[in-house]
């Protein structure tokens, strides 16, 4: 028998470094990087499952396959949402950061100080390139894509940094949980609501919980605390939330990106309702394949549901059409949206019974990603790649709040 079990593990932290390297020039210079690190996820769940059979270990890979395999059929022959090109690519897009955690999972990677002192360093310059790139001149920066790639490369550059230390010494020293909150910062510069939100989070889970003993505090004082951070998070995002979502005024201009999301938005309720139970099919809304910038294969659900005039969702201008996440749930109905959502329930639970740096930075990535996925979709882009790996490893790594990272 052919032992992988070792090789697994050190091939998954080989994709896992990959994936942080790769979290800018994986958008624009090598647009299908985090393609072949998921391919490569795929073929070391897939082989150590057979070669070692460790089904079992794989439950969530194949789960996920086997799901994808249901939906895939389903948009091909059952709803035809798109083209068959358009739903393969779309089957692989959407199943990226989750394939990524469960063979991460599988695997059962683990956190060494070998290991920490690549995270560490690797995370601080790609924190610290991200920062700077926001600095410089418009054109230049945007030639890896927008603005928020390289606020988005801080945050996960700075969680990667804390975790690298935690590996090698156990827990940051105050020093540099300040450096790791000041990298997370460097990202506010982008001026997006979305990220100034998660680095409040953030910053409440490097700076904060670690320095009061959070553990120690009686559950009324742990609720005024989650509280404070819920309303200033709140706070922060209302303005966005009302403009994309619930905002009716009818002078605000048609020709902007808030009237495109609230389209997606109000659509995909309709799709919920009208493609029960198991949505519109793969490459049919909201997501890059239902219309890429080439105008092929442009969904008719946006003809269909009268937003194909919408700036940001026409055929030849889809500039915003993937930028929302959560609407391109819809896709998968009622029953996607349900195993989603539990899939993400269950990340949280499993976090949550974690203590101290695991808690810390694995509810940072985890909040981080939710947040984004409201105005945006880096969920399937390099940096959600990256940020599940990193989930999945602080899971293999703290079993229980005795145990350290060996």
């Amino acid at each position: 028998m052919i032992e992988l079990k070792n090789g697994a593990s050190r091939a998954v932290n080989l994709l896992l470094l990959a994936s942080l390297v790769l979290m800018i020039p994986g958008n624009e210079l090598w647009s299908k990087a985090d393609e072949c690190i998921v391919s490569a996820a795929i073929a070391i769940g897939a082989l150590d499952s057979l070669l070692n059979n460790r089904w079992r270990r794989y439950w969530l890979f194949w789960s996920i396959i086997l799901i994808t395999v249901f939906y895939t059929a389903y948009s091909l022959w059952v709803v035809k949402s798109n083209v068959p090109v358009a739903i393969l690519s779309d089957a692989l897009v959407q199943i990226k950061p989750y394939v990524a955690l469960a063979v991460a999972l599988g695997a059962a990677n683990q956190l060494t100080p070998r290991l920490g002192l690549w995270l560490k360093w690797i995370g601080a310059v790609m924190a610290l390139i991200g920062g700077a790139m926001i600095w410089i001149t418009y054109p230049l920066a945007t030639a890896f894509g927008h603005f928020t790639i390289w606020s988005n490369s801080c945050f996960v550059g700075a969680c990667s940094y804390l975790l690298g230390v935690t590996a090698i010494q156990g827990s940051p020293t105050m020093a540099q949980r300040i450096y790791g909150a000041l990298m997370m910062g460097l990202g506010t510069f982008c001026q997006r609501a979305r990220y100034l939100a998660s680095t409040l989070i953030g910053w409440f889970m490097v700076l904060v919980k670690p320095s009061i003993g959070f553990g120690r505090l009686s559950g009324s004082l742990k609720g005024a605390l989650g509280l404070l951070v819920i309303v200033g998070v709140g706070i922060v995002a209302y303005p966005k939330l009302d403009r994309y979502f619930f905002h009716t005024d009818p002078q605000v201009a048609v020709a902007s990106d808030a009237h495109g999301r609230r389209a997606l938005i109000q659509t995909s309720v309709k799709i919920y309702a009208d493609y029960l139970p198991f949505g519109s099919g793969l490459a049919s809304f909201a997501s890059n394949q239902s219309a890429p910038r080439t105008g092929e294969h442009y969904s008719p659900l946006y003809k269909k549901y009268g937003i194909n005039q919408v700036y940001g969702l026409t055929r030849h201008h889809p500039a915003i059409i993937n930028d929302c996440y959560i609407a391109s749930v819809a896709q998968l109905g009622i029953v996607g949206l349900v195993l989603i959502a539990g899939l993400w329930l269950a990340i949280l639970y499993q976090l949550i019974h974690r203590r101290g740096w695991a808690l810390n930075l694995g509810f940072s990535l985890w909040a981080f990603l939710l947040i984004d996925s409201t105005t945006s979709s880096i969920i399937v882009q390099p940096v959600g790649v990256a940020s599940m790996l990193l989930i999945a490893t602080i899971l293999n790594s703290f079993k229980n709040p005795e145990k350290k990272p060996s």
